[in-house]
């Protein structure tokens, strides 16, 4: 790791040359297109990012491989070592996944995490200093157009549906305030630099835009991420880029740098006053965690287990925050913390060395440019921007999740892979020389051509259901159509087009063999946006009680992505609520413990399913409880009011102890739920326990005893149905209060 390369250079006359043109490209359009997606009909605005981050790594890796196919001694030693810290972290994160009991729940979580890893590898060993200056082309382009639709939304003229989702705060096309805020910090600090280059009044006026941006995103981290990177970029540039700009007015800089610090602190202060709830949300989340990581610290749960296991360490006080008890906390709301949890110290160990690596190469390049000024060009400001850009993420990332979801965690590691290249830490590519193969390849190369252009025309008619195929739509959702359809039509003609640039190089089988590998992989990630699509589609029909389209919907998504237990347990809460008591076959649901059900034997067949996934998913035993509970309730009718023998009452008994045992274990995740006690009530009455009922009541209006906050408290004592419920018993049994 002593050596340092240099910069990748390939003679401009070879098919090399264009491959590495296109790799900056493929990273350029991936950025721009996943920092501009948006909601194409469907539940989460994730899926659809996931989903062009998927597509956008096989033609990565595709044009890479290409690229390294023409290319003399590809890899070696050296390069070996220079990326072993990335190496032993993916290593790291793969050997955690295998040890993770809970594969299928944390198989996306664990896919993301582990193809991050690779972008720092394929930019480093393929970009040369003009593939970075695409790069920055793109940025520059998506903190435009992302910025513009932000002052859309201020100025309340979004026409899109999501406009209100959350208020006056404003998100843009990244479908949440922070992760919005998240994307103008980082992108602020590369305007800003860009900006130093040649004080260009156009970046000044972006990087102003990007402020005002922020602040009516309201969101508290970003802003104190903003002030204490702000403090880090100014010692960077007064510290490594002399000039006699600086020696004349560094004393100006830096008390124009800690004034806008402090007065990020003080928007921190005055938003944290407006929300002080997103304030206790994570402090108690974090003290949750910390007992969390404590019990399994050395190797951690397994990559992508945090939502699995963290249910059993969260603190009743989140649910009267959150004021829900069907919502799941997926992240630990701090990137170091959730890597701790679920890789362990072995793995945040390998993470943090990994971030000294890639740092500590940085300073090591700017030391070199403060002995050098003449150095100090467009690749000068670029690692600026970047290593900025990186630790304000980074930053963030201690009170935010924007790194666990695509449109943060994909672009902080292609600044990780530019970092690398701007700091020279980069393998020499020499182009192999290669005669062209004669007519066969040609007609090789024009078969896989079509194979490629017939299997993209497929692609997009099935996604065609997604984007929608009506034609009575109100403004909104007929510009969201046309932009849908404009995004899928740019990327696939520019995809065929680079896949006919790549395959006319003619010197090499290898190119076609690559671009056919990496076909079924579009077909894949088109799934998650679909599956998404029809989750979607399914809890629409669910509001309106048509339970039968809703189920048949949320089959299609089981079928489409079968690694989401939450669309089983929404099939099991259907056939609760429809309870069809007739045995019958339900389109498409696998009844694989009959051939024909009834609702009661659908629903505990998915519950089943649910719990071998995710034991601890979000009211799982809750609704399990109220499985047998209706189950119970029905065969206790039968028996007081059809007059049916005792045998029916003690069958309804046997099913009112099961619920028990689900209710009991759900009030360990969950000891706020004022239902679950109400359902215990009403077991011990029917069970002949009246004063058993009572105790269930008063148990609830006491509240959990782990909770000392008296406002919380005062919400179970005030609860009325609680109050009408332990009348109702009182006067059952005779007592009157």
């Amino acid at each position: 790791m002593k050596k340092k390369n240099k910069t990748t250079v390939v003679p401009q006359n070879t098919g090399a040359a264009f491959l590495q043109k296109a790799c900056g490209h493929v990273i350029g359009w991936a950025v721009f297109f996943i920092s501009l997606s948006v909601y194409v009909r469907t539940y989460d605005i994730a899926a659809v990012k996931i989903s062009l981050f998927f597509c956008a790594l096989a033609v990565m890796f595709s044009v890479w491989a290409s690229f390294k196919s023409l290319s003399e001694k590809p890899f070696n030693k050296q390069l070996f070592l220079s990326f072993l810290p990335f190496i032993f972290f993916a290593l790291w994160l793969f050997i955690s996944f295998i040890i993770n009991p809970y594969k299928i729940s944390s198989l996306e979580d664990f896919l993301k995490q582990f193809l991050y890893i690779f972008i720092p590898f394929f930019i480093a060993t393929s970009f040369s200093l003009k593939e970075v200056g695409t790069v920055v082309k793109f940025l520059t382009a998506s903190a435009v157009i992302c910025f513009a639709y932000g002052f859309l939304q201020i100025t309340g003229l979004d026409i899109m549906p999501w406009a209100d989702f959350f208020g006056k705060r404003i998100f843009s096309a990244l479908g949440n305030p922070n992760m919005f805020a998240d994307f103008v910090i980082f992108m602020n600090f590369i305007v800003l630099a860009l900006y130093l280059r040649k004080f260009e009044k156009k970046y000044l006026l972006l990087f102003a835009a990007g402020l005002v941006n922020l602040y009516f995103t309201e969101s508290k981290g970003a802003w104190l991420s903003f002030g204490v990177t702000l403090v880090f970029f100014v010692f960077l540039y007064v510290k490594y880029f002399p000039s006699n700009f600086i020696k004349k007015h560094s004393k100006f800089i830096w008390v124009v740098g800690v004034v806008l610090a402090l007065a990020s602190v003080i928007l921190v202060v005055v938003f944290a006053s407006k929300r002080m709830q997103s304030v206790d949300f994570r402090a108690i989340t974090w003290r949750g965690i910390v007992q969390m990581s404590a019990d399994k610290a050395f190797t951690g749960y397994g990559t992508g287990s945090f939502a699995t296991v963290y249910p059993t360490y969260r603190r009743a006080e989140i649910f009267y925050i959150e004021k829900i008890h069907n919502n799941e906390t997926q992240h630990a709301e701090n990137e170091f913390l959730e890597v701790l949890t679920d890789n362990g110290i072995i793995g945040l160990t390998l993470f943090l060395w990994l971030l000294y690596f890639v740092f500590y190469l940085a300073f090591k390049k700017f030391k070199e440019l403060r002995l050098d000024p003449k150095s100090q060009g467009p690749p000068a400001y670029y690692l600026l921007a970047f290593v900025s850009a990186a630790a304000a993420i980074l930053i963030h990332s201690i009170f935010d999740v924007s790194m666990r979801f695509v449109s943060t965690g994909f672009l902080f590691w292609v600044f990780i892979g530019l970092i690398l290249v701007l700091s020279g830490y980069e393998t020499v590519v020499r182009p192999k020389e290669l005669a062209g193969k004669g007519k066969w390849l040609t007609v090789a190369g024009a078969a896989v051509w079509l194979i490629s252009a017939v299997a993209l025309c497929f692609l997009v008619y099935i996604f065609s259901e997604v984007i929608g195929r009506e034609s009575m739509l109100n403004t909104g959702r007929l510009l969201l159509k046309i932009l849908a359809w404009a995004g899928v039509t740019t990327l696939c003609g520019a995809l065929l087009y680079l896949y006919y640039r790549i395959l006319k190089i003619r010197q090499s089988v290898l190119p076609c063999l690559f671009i056919l590998i990496t076909l079924p992989f579009f077909f894949a990630a088109e799934r998650f946006v679909r599956a998404d699509y029809y989750t979607n589609l399914g809890n629409y029909y669910a509001g309106l009680n048509n339970w039968s389209t809703s189920i048949k919907y949320y089959i299609k998504s089981f079928n489409t992505n079968p690694f989401n237990p939450s669309v089983r347990q929404f099939i099991a809460n259907i056939a609760i609520n429809r309870w069809n008591k007739y045995k019958t076959q339900e389109p498409g649901l696998e009844d694989k413990t009959a051939l024909y059900q009834d609702d009661f034997e659908r629903a505990l067949y998915m519950f089943n399913l649910v719990y071998k996934a995710a034991p601890n998913h979000a009211q799982l035993h809750h609704q399990w409880g109220e499985l047998y509970y209706k189950k119970g309730y029905d065969l206790y009718d039968d028996y007081f009011i059809n007059k049916k023998d005792k045998s029916v009452y003690e069958e309804a008994s046997k099913y009112f102890d099961l619920a028990k045992e689900k209710f009991e274990y759900s009030l360990l995740i969950d000891p706020v739920n004022p239902d679950t006690y109400f359902y215990m009530s009403n077991i011990a009455l029917m069970q002949g326990n009246p004063q058993g009922a009572l105790e269930w009541v008063d148990k609830y209006t006491r509240g959990p005893s782990m909770v000392k906050n008296d406002e919380y408290l005062k919400i179970n004592k005030n609860n009325a149905k609680a109050a009408q419920m332990r009348q109702n018993i009182l006067r059952q049994a005779g007592r009157y209060e």
